[in-house]
């Protein structure tokens, strides 16, 4: 593991043996083979069933607060048989999980099956950000990585006039700015970039805060902070596609990130109504118990690293996202592909009907989430509704109803919508410029032509991404600078922010960062 003397401290300087003991007790209670008798036995008793109408009923006040069409929500996260059992979502969801943890911890017992736990492999990880030093020095030669004074604006360029915050808001409403913005998202790429590695970057918050910290300095900064966490392999167990409870995701090792195959869960749309999103939940391990605990965990460690490093200047920056709306995705990979097609064209009212039951509930629990922590921007995720998977025709008729529905009430509680699109949206843009009110949205794109997108769109959006992954990772520099001028010189006026179709890539070399940059700075600024 490669460190820097400040990395090699972190841990100790970061690390809390109080907050660890406190997770290791409770990773021991839930995963401790007595106690989980005990409390399947329990389950059916009279004092099991009290206990269930305990956590139901207090969960009343948050339930009615964070949704406004209860009995939809119920009817979509716990199904028609399961909502009329409980009085609230979240009560019966927590209590369902429980259940299928305890029943499927039940079966292994009987059947003695043992499941191995997964193997960290490790291997060497590419040092994408060799040569780094040189090239910043080149073309930031008096950056530094942030000022010695709060009050004073971070600059990226000595040019700069706009705080990243300002930048990237007065794009968004189409208002005059300094120059384009460099909004590279670093998700995956942090590791690499930073100088971990793919399975800490899933289980270790304190490297994970480190790396996002190299990964800024590395890059000479950008109008974007570093975000990326693996979130323990995806050990959520929300109903989302990046979840291992509801999807079945491979381990990461030392650098191969975490995978899935997707296959049918769904068998029939009734299954849905009948017993909600909680119903397709894949079979609960204790290994992913004990992983939704270590996430906690660690990404209390990460916010804390954050906060020390980044807390007092995050005033001057945008967030990406502070929420995430993608039921266009979890719907059709719960389905499986072939199914799911098929449907949209044998069956399209069903999978209209479908879309509509999940997302208006969805998109409730997230406004009301980021009004309470005032967010100012949220992510709405879509893949299999592009043209790579559907024609614009399909995509009107099935897909756009329910979006249209989450963008406009987005928009309606003063939170802007990130479009991550990714795949080919081109002919698809024009029904966002129809609908939708002038510069209320960020499209951030991915394997499209941006100057195209912009001959549709105009100044109607503020635009980003579009940059191919493969002239990225393996372009020469000269032909990443000169896409990135081609993108400035016929966007840059109605708003652009440089970055890459969906993350940036993880094995991006920095030469090619750095021409992106170049690009800013020669032809970038107004």
């Amino acid at each position: 593991m490669e460190h820097s003397p400040l990395g090699e401290n972190m841990e100790k300087a970061f690390e809390s043996k109080i907050l660890n003991k406190i997770f290791k007790v409770i990773i021991d209670i839930s995963t401790n083979n007595r106690l989980l008798s005990i409390l399947n036995s329990s389950k059916t008793t009279l004092f099991g069933k009290l206990i269930q109408k305990i956590i139901d009923y207090s969960l009343i006040p948050i339930d009615y607060k964070l949704f406004d069409e209860h009995q939809g929500a119920k009817q979509a996260f716990l199904g028609e048989r399961l909502a009329k059992k409980y009085k609230t979502v979240f009560g019966g969801y927590l209590i369902e999980f429980i259940k299928k943890y305890l029943r499927d911890w039940h079966v292994r017992q009987q059947k003695n099956t043992r499941i191995r736990p997964p193997l960290r492999k490790l291997n060497d990880i590419k040092k994408t950000y060799k040569g780094w030093n040189q090239k910043k020095a080149y073309l930031q030669p008096d950056w530094t990585i942030f000022p010695e004074n709060k009050i004073e604006n971070i600059k990226i360029f000595d040019k700069d006039e706009l705080t990243p915050f300002e930048r990237i808001d007065r794009l968004i409403k189409g208002k005059s700015v300094d120059r384009v913005a460099f909004g590279p998202q670093f998700e995956w790429a942090v590791p690499f970039f930073g100088g971990s590695n793919l399975w800490k970057h899933c289980y270790d918050g304190i490297e994970t805060g480190w790396a996002q910290l190299n990964a800024w300095i590395r890059a000479g900064g950008m109008d974007f902070l570093p975000t990326g966490f693996g979130l323990g392999a995806y050990s959520l167990p929300y109903p989302d596609t990046h979840s291992r409870f509801f999807y079945n995701w491979t381990y990461p090792s030392d650098n191969v990130v975490p995978q899935f195959v997707e296959k049918k869960i769904l068998r029939t749309y009734d299954d849905l109504y009948n017993y909600g999103m909680s119903g397709l939940a894949q079979e609960i391990t204790k290994r992913m118990i004990r992983d939704v605990f270590i996430t906690i965990r660690e990404f209390l460690y990460l916010n804390k690293v954050k906060m020390h490093y980044f807390g007092k200047y995050y005033d001057q920056f945008y967030p990406y996202a502070e929420g995430l709306f993608a039921v266009w995705d979890i719907l059709p990979m719960w389905r499986g592909m072939i199914p799911f097609m098929k449907d949209t064209l044998k069956r399209p009212e069903v999978v209209k009907e479908a879309f509509n039951f999940l997302n208006k509930p969805m998109t409730d629990l997230m406004i009301k989430l980021g009004k309470l922590i005032n967010g100012k921007i949220a992510l709405v995720g879509n893949s299999r509704g592009s043209n790579s998977y559907v024609s614009p025709q399909l995509f009107r008729e099935l897909y756009w109803p329910s979006m249209k529905y989450t963008l406009n009430k987005l928009i309606e509680n003063n939170i802007i919508p990130m479009c991550h699109l990714d795949n080919d949206w081109t002919e698809n843009m024009s029904v966002f410029v129809e609908e939708l009110p002038k510069r209320s949205c960020i499209f951030h794109l991915d394997q499209v032509d941006l100057v195209e997108i912009h001959e549709i769109v105009g100044d109607h959006f503020c635009l980003m991404g579009g940059m191919s992954p493969a002239l990225l990772v393996y372009g020469s520099s000269e032909k990443v600078e000169m896409e990135t001028k081609r993108y400035i010189d016929n966007i840059a006026r109605d708003g652009l922010i440089i970055a890459s179709g969906c993350e940036y890539p993880a094995d991006t070399p920095a030469k090619n960062l750095y021409a992106q940059k170049t690009a800013i700075k020669k032809y970038g600024f107004f």
